[in-house]
């Protein structure tokens, strides 16, 4: 009997690692995709978007000014 219980403990234990990792994964994402914006409102970040709509489109793209904002 206090074997079952030492194995319930276990199992307990192990999993709450996973959740704590699948819930900070899941706070890491939702960060990233909230400064996506204001990455790309960069100069940086706007180079980046022109070479790939470049190489997407085979045409010459140019962009005076580029804000994003949620």
């Amino acid at each position: 009997m206090n074997n079952k219980k030492q194995k319930q403990k276990n199992v307990k234990k192990s999993k709450r690692p996973i959740y704590i990792i699948f819930i900070s994964i899941l706070i890491a994402l939702v960060i990233f995709i909230f400064f996506l914006p204001a990455f790309f409102s960069t100069k940086a970040g706007t180079n980046y978007l022109i070479s790939k709509i470049e190489k997407k489109s085979n045409a010459k793209v140019e962009i005076e000014s580029f804000h994003l904002t949620w």
